[in-house]
């Protein structure tokens, strides 16, 4: 699986963008480019004395700072992959976009003999040049150029940059939270049990309240080789099973809930 909006670390080179052009030239299309009627209102994003982009009035903004600190705060055992060979560590901004990629260094689990550790990407851009997007994933093999090799159970969201972009915070978080409070897959005789834990969040008469919730499966595959999921278990079952529960309550307890 191969981010394709970067190649080797580096952001591909897009259209033109009037950053590169010299201020006349700059100048010169903003004044024949920009509505003069009075009829299309426009946004401005200035950085002290620079424009950094023109949207539209629907256009509504994200900042990287709140993306990143909601990823500090509920990724917090992620890192890094190892470093490319082209020198990138899986964290880019620049003054279009930001782009991150994390993996659970620790979360290595054993699955009929083959190792997979979670891991996500992230993208935004501030200035709208792409939209704000998630995939999580559970993978075997991540490359020196940051090609990601074997995932499965990939997630995918995106969000355009509109009234309700920070609705697409909440999905986002979401979506690492579950990863990250997925415990398991633990390999038994007759499959694989997985325990996952949701947070659930209420709108009561004293405001916001948020729970967690607690879920489990049993993985194996059927006679035709594809994996199906049940809650039936075995004896061989029961162990793990407990042990996935004990710490989902550790993961529950460390985690403030709202309302509660």
């Amino acid at each position: 699986m191969h981010d394709q909006r970067r190649d080797g670390g580096s952001v591909k080179k897009g259209a033109l963008t009037v950053n590169r052009l010299s201020p006349g030239t700059a100048s010169t299309v903003l004044a024949e480019t920009l509505p003069r009627n009075g009829n299309k209102p426009f946004q401005i994003l200035t950085s002290e004395d620079r424009i950094r982009s023109l949207h539209g009035a629907t256009y509504t903004r994200l900042w990287n700072m709140d993306l990143l600190s909601m990823i500090r705060e509920y990724a917090t055992d992620f890192q890094p992959p190892q470093q490319a060979v082209t020198g990138g560590t899986g964290l880019y901004a620049g003054e279009q976009d930001m782009f991150v990629f994390l993996i659970d260094p620790l979360g290595w689990v054993d699955v009929e003999g083959e190792n997979y550790t979670p891991g996500f990407f992230v993208w935004n851009s501030e200035v709208g040049r792409r939209a704000l997007g998630c995939r999580t994933f559970w993978f075997e093999q991540v490359c020196r150029n940051h090609i990601v090799w074997d995932a499965t159970d990939v997630c995918e969201y995106t969000h355009k940059h509109t009234s309700r972009v920070h609705d697409g915070l909440t999905e986002i978080r979401t979506m690492i939270e579950n990863i990250v409070a997925t415990f398991g897959p633990y390999a038994t005789s007759s499959g694989v049990v997985e325990v996952s834990v949701w947070r659930n969040t209420h709108q009561g008469p004293n405001g916001e309240r948020t729970t967690m919730t607690v879920s489990y499966h049993r993985s194996y595959k059927d006679d035709a080789g594809k994996w199906q999921q049940t809650k039936t278990l075995y004896a061989a079952d029961i162990p793990p099973l407990v042990l996935g529960l004990q710490k989902a309550y550790e993961f529950i307890l460390s985690r403030p809930q709202r309302g509660s």
